[in-house]
This record gives structure tokens, C-alpha cells and sequence, in this order.
């Protein structure tokens, strides 16, 4: 054989048993992942603005390279411009980020003002953020207390895989009261009827001791009004009848007069007649003769005049007793009616005071772990949860809702299910739909409209999958949003000035009404993603699925090693057979 077919031999050999070898079917990798961890404390839409606190982004990621290990916080962000922003990696931290306040221009609208936050970033990658307290909100002017802290975190171990998680806890959350957020949008409490806010009050179940006592005074003064009113009317009708009667006698004296005066005026020409014949008797007889029948026609008459008289004295004096009587109902009426005035105020102050006292909403506590884990590639080796958390004392328009939908004031996060939270979720919708169905039908303001508030506890999504050879999970969650629709209200019930409130900023008004914008609020968005891909070793051994490893798929190592010998002696047979030049 000559040298060149013999080299040829040994090298297809030894490039077959290469291509055989066992565990070249992939090629070897390391574990990878990429966990992320975000939050933003609140959102909020508002007269055409929009603004965001304290946005948080964590990122764990040995997938790219180099590897990140980053820590991104936005304190104030106002219509897509961030305020303080920061950002930092392993060779920056640890950090604190002190409080940022939204520009001073936008105090009408809101006054937003950060937390101080503590940053802080390892290579491994790891990285955390975490405050105890949450920043400062105002909303129109109107101050929302917002207190609690948050403990936020990402990692990517090559043996524990990626994840992002976090822990966030808000206590004693309130919204402005009804009537602030109702006087913000622009209507005076103090012009609808005290029955209609007594209606709201009932509906709500917001009234109390006090309350329930001016209702019953003022239910007593109103009968009080109500049979006094009927009483004026009566004797207002009497006195009606009592004058028909006296208009009646005195046309009836009147006309008697009439009849006299015709009498008399005969008689006087007689008497002038005769008057030169009545110094003697002769001409005084002639006189009686010639006057009797006149005589005793005014004798009668005058009978007539008496009586007519009589029953004219009479009505005279039925109509100044049932004017009397008028006089003292109407008196009774406006005293009445003064004692009513004065228990109604006094039922709309302790009614406005209970609607200023009652928050729209309120919160003693909402706390939540979130977590989207993934440790493999494999079926069930992601995770994403809620892990934990409670909310107790959630209070909409006064109305405790969890206790009212499920018994008990406190709910339990961790397995929550969401036909619970579609039973709280829909308890809330007819609370809200009770303000506006009362403030939306009040008598003689047909114009007015208060849509319905939207309010959502704890709206989530979590997702699992397996995708380009990486494990991965997604968690999302809202803890608590909260819509007022804009509001339409007649000119004759908004406050003084109303149209220049912020609420009606870019907002086209029609002559006689106002419309305000709508406001929005979301407190606690949260999301966790994680994705591992776990490490594949070069040479896998032999083994099915989920071994860690890839199956065998070439011949055996000791021929891969025989290949390897054979283009060693090939080499050294070619330097021997090749002349030396």
C-alpha cells in the first residue's frame, strides 16, 4: 500500500469514530436564567395628567453577556418624564435614593412625593430594594394617606434557577371622604335636598345614633307642618265662607238703603208742599191724610233695614273670628315650619359631616408576597403565585365588603380563589352603583349623572411554560384600583367657580352643565418573571428524560480514543515515508 491510500485510510477512520462518539448529538452548556422583579407603588390618571410613585425594576440575568446584575428606581414619573431617576450594578452598591417630589406646577392636579429607598446589587447576580414607608400623595388638592413598606428581590443561581419575587404591605389606606371627592368634581353638597343626601345615608348604612335621632325630629316637625298646614287650610276656608256671607248682607242692606232713600224723598215733598197749611190742624190733618200710605211704606222698610242690618253685624263679625282664627294657624304654620327648617340643617350638617367622614375607600391593611420561580426546563419546574398576604378592613363608601360578602373582615391571600374575589368584586359594584343611582334621581335636577365608581380588589395573572429550551413563569398583580368616572352636573348645583377646578381641565363643557374628567388610581402593580435553562454537560451520560443529561446517541469513548491513536501513527508513518528536503 503506498503512503497517500494509507493516510487516506487512517484519517476517514479516525473521523468516523469522531462523528460516533457518544454525547456529540448537543453541544455542551452552562446554566442560564434571567429573573426580574418590578413594582410601581401608584398610578394615576388625572385632568389629562399622568403620574406614577416609586417604579421599581430588579434584573438577574447570566443569559446575557457579561451578565447583569441592575437595580432601576424612578421615584416621580409626570407625563412620561422621570424625576430622580437612578440605577445601579454590583460595582455601585449599595445605594439609597432620597425622596423626589413631582414639580411644584402640577400641586392643583397632585402632589406626589417619593419614598427613600436603600438599592443594592451583587454579582452573583442577586440584587434587593426594600423601604419602609411608601411617599406622600395628594389628588386634587385632597390628601390620600398611604403608609407600609415593600421588600423587593431578583436571583439566577446555576443550581437553583432564576426568580423575582417581593413582599409588599400597605396599612391604613384612605381615599379622600365621598363628599371631598364629590366637592372636587365640582358639586355643592349643600344645594341637593336634604332628603336626597338622607337617602344616600340610608342606602349606605353610614347613618348613626345621632343621625337616626334628627330623622325622628324631623319626621315629628314635618307632621307637625303637615297638620298644621291642613288646619290653615280648613279655617283659611271658613273665613272664605264667612266673607262670601258678609258680601251677602251687606248687598242686601245696601239694597234696603236704596229702597229708604226712594221712600223718603216722596214724603220731604210733601211736607214742602204743605207746608203752608201746617200751622194749622186742618193743614196738618190734610198732611197725615195725604202721607199715610208713604208712612207706613217707610215704616216697613225701615223694619226691613233693621234685620238686614242684624245679619250684616252678624257676618261682620264671623269674618273677623275665622280671620283671627287664620292668624293664629298661620302663626302656628310659620313657627312650625321655622322649628322644621332648624332640625333639617341640623339633620344635613350631622349628614354632610358623616359623608365628609366616610372615605371612598379605605384599607387597614393589604399585604402581599408575589413569586415567579423557575428551577428547570422541565414540566413543573416553574412557579408563579401569590405565596401569601392578607386584606383586611377593606371599606368602600363605609361598607365593610369582605365581611359583608364572605363574614369575616380578613382575607387570606395565599390560594385565594377568584370566585372569592369575584364575590367581594361584587359586592363592591352595588355599593358604588347605590351612590349613583341616589345622587343620579334626585328630585327636580334630572340633568345630574354620577356614574357608578369602579373598584377592583386584587386583580391577577400568573403563567407557566417551557420555550426555547428555558422554564418560565410570569406572575402579575394589581392590588387595588379605583376609576371615577367623570361626573355630569347642572351650573345651579356646582360650587362657585367649579368650571376653573382642575377636575375640568381639558374638558368641553356644554352651556348649563359641567362635566368633569374622569380620575384613576391604581395602588400596587406588581411583576415577577423568571426563566432557567439548567446546564447540559459535554459528555451527558446515558439515561432518559429528566436525567439532567442528553441519552447516548454515537459508539462507545474507547473507539473515539482509537481514532485519535490512528492520526497519531498516520502522522509519524507520513514524516518517515517523506524524504527529508
Amino acid at each position: 500500500m503506498t503512503r497517500r491510500p494509507l493516510l487516506a485510510l487512517t484519517a476517514a477512520t479516525a473521523a468516523l469514530a469522531l462523528c460516533a462518539a457518544p454525547g456529540t448529538a448537543a453541544a455542551a452548556s452552562t446554566a442560564a436564567g434571567r429573573g426580574t422583579s418590578s413594582l410601581s407603588v401608584l398610578s394615576l390618571s388625572v385632568a389629562g395628567h399622568t403620574l406614577s410613585l416609586a417604579d421599581l425594576s430588579l434584573v438577574s440575568d447570566t443569559i446575557a453577556s457579561p451578565r447583569v446584575s441592575s437595580v432601576s428606581l424612578t421615584p416621580v414619573t409626570v407625563d412620561g418624564t422621570a424625576y430622580g431617576k437612578q440605577s445601579i450594578n454590583q460595582s455601585s452598591s449599595p445605594a439609597t435614593v432620597g425622596a423626589v417630589s413631582a414639580p411644584g406646577a402640577l400641586a392643583p392636579v397632585a402632589t406626589l412625593t417619593s419614598p427613600s429607598v436603600s438599592l443594592s446589587a451583587t454579582s452573583a447576580p442577586s440584587n434587593h430594594a426594600g423601604t419602609s414607608s411608601l411617599g406622600s400623595v395628594k389628588v386634587l388638592g385632597l390628601p390620600v394617606q398611604l403608609a407600609g413598606a415593600l421588600d423587593i428581590a431578583s436571583a439566577v443561581s446555576s443550581t437553583t434557577g432564576a426568580s423575582g419575587q417581593k413582599t409588599v404591605e400597605i396599612t391604613n389606606l384612605a381615599l379622600p371622604s365621598i363628599a371631598d371627592v364629590l366637592a372636587a368634581l365640582g358639586l355643592d353638597l349643600s344645594k341637593l335636598p336634604v332628603g336626597s343626601l338622607d337617602d344616600l345615608a340610608n342606602a349606605l348604612e353610614l347613618v348613626t345614633g345621632a343621625i337616626a335621632t334628627a330623622e325622628t325630629t324631623v319626621d315629628s316637625a314635618q307632621a307637625a307642618v303637615d297638620a298644621a298646614t291642613t288646619d290653615l287650610a280648613t279655617k283659611t276656608a271658613a273665613l272664605t265662607a264667612a266673607q262670601a256671607s258678609l258680601t251677602s248682607a251687606t248687598s242686601a242692606l245696601q239694597t234696603i238703603l236704596d229702597g229708604v232713600a226712594a221712600s223718603v224723598n216722596p214724603l220731604i215733598v210733601a211736607v214742602v208742599t204743605a207746608a203752608p197749611s201746617i200751622v194749622t190742624v186742618a193743614g196738618y190733618d190734610t198732611l197725615a191724610q195725604a202721607s199715610d200710605p208713604l208712612v207706613t211704606t217707610l215704616n216697613g222698610l225701615v223694619a226691613g233695614l233693621g234685620t238686614a242690618y242684624t245679619t250684616f253685624t252678624s257676618a261682620r263679625t264671623a269674618v273677623a273670628a275665622a280671620q283671627a282664627l287664620v292668624d293664629t294657624a298661620q302663626a302656628t304654620l310659620t313657627s312650625l315650619t321655622a322649628t322644621l327648617t332648624t332640625v333639617l340643617h341640623n339633620l344635613f350638617t350631622l349628614l354632610q359631616a358623616r359623608l365628609d367622614a366616610t372615605p371612598l375607600v379605605s384599607l387597614d391593611e393589604l399585604k402581599v408576597s408575589t413569586r415567579a420561580a423557575a428551577s428547570s426546563a422541565s414540566k413543573g419546574g416553574q412557579h408563579a403565585e401569590v405565596v401569601g398576604g392578607t386584606v383586611k378592613g377593606l371599606r368602600v363608601l363605609g361598607v365593610d365588603v369582605i365581611a359583608s360578602a364572605l363574614g369575616s373582615s380578613t382575607l387570606d391571600l395565599e390560594g385565594v380563589t377568584s370566585s372569592t374575589l369575584a364575590q367581594v368584586n361584587g359586592l363592591i359594584g352595588q355599593v358604588t352603583g347605590t351612590l349613583s343611582t341616589v345622587l343620579s334621581n334626585v328630585p327636580g335636577f334630572p340633568v345630574l349623572d354620577v356614574p357608578k365608581p369602579v373598584i377592583g380588589l386584587l386583580t391577577k395573572s400568573t403563567s407557566t411554560s417551557i420555550s426555547g429550551g428555558f422554564g418560565r413563569a410570569s406572575t402579575t398583580v394589581r392590588g387595588l384600583s379605583i376609576t371615577v368616572p367623570g361626573i355630569t352636573l347642572p351650573t345651579s348645583l356646582a360650587l362657585p367657580g367649579a368650571a376653573n377646578l382642575p377636575a375640568f381641565d381639558s374638558v368641553t363643557q356644554v352651556a348649563g352643565r359641567l362635566t368633569s374628567a374622569p380620575l384613576s388610581l391604581a395602588v400596587l402593580t406588581l411583576h415577577d418573571q423568571a426563566a432557567f435553562r439548567p446546564a447540559v454537560a459535554g459528555t451527558p451520560s446515558a439515561g432518559g428524560p429528566g436525567s439532567g443529561g442528553l441519552p447516548p446517541t454515537g459508539l462507545p469513548t474507547g473507539v473515539a480514543a482509537l481514532s485519535l491513536m490512528l492520526i497519531g501513527c498516520a502522522l509519524v508513518v507520513r514524516r518517515r515515508l517523506v524524504p527529508v528536503a
